[in-house]
């Protein structure tokens, strides 16, 4: 039995490839995937979609760099509600 393949497009040259979920994916953590385009190559953050069974890619750095802005805005709303406190 083979593990199921889901569709995804390249962020970058649009090629479309199919990508089977990593393990952290399996257990829920969606975000957790990342693989390269069989054309260009780009390394990418692969995030697993469940309502529409697909995975989305964005280029690697780019994620990181959202991932980092989104953890900056976190900590600055969790320090401004302390400091409200």
């Amino acid at each position: 039995m083979s593990e199921k393949r889901y569709p995804c497009k390249c962020a970058i040259c649009d090629h479309q490839f199919f990508v089977t979920k990593s393990i952290l994916q399996h257990s829920g953590y969606n975000e957790c995937g990342h693989g390269r385009c069989p054309k260009c190559k780009t390394f990418l953050n692969l995030t697993f979609v469940p309502e529409l069974e697909i995975m989305r890619s964005m280029e690697w750095s780019e994620y990181v760099k959202r991932r980092l802005e989104n953890e900056r805005k976190r900590k600055e709303g969790v320090e401004k509600d302390q400091r409200s406190d």
